[in-house]
């Protein structure tokens, strides 16, 4: 069988992964504005949406060589 790309996968975790990095830097020194808090979140939730991302495609790869 055919295995999956990781390519976009592991695009989508460093690109996640630098932006929210960022962010946190900058929340951390105080520069990000009041009211764009959400930014915080909304850059967590996409970086573990991502790194969910890659880890499913690395256990169905996983799973569809066993069988």
């Amino acid at each position: 069988m055919k295995k999956i790309d990781y390519f976009f996968p592991r695009n989508a975790v460093v690109l996640t992964g630098v932006t929210f990095v960022s962010i946190c830097i900058s929340e951390m020194q105080g520069k990000i504005y009041p009211g764009y808090e959400w930014g915080l979140i909304a850059s967590a939730g996409a970086f573990a949406a991502s790194v969910l991302w890659a880890i499913g495609c690395i256990v169905w790869n996983a799973w569809r060589s066993k069988t």
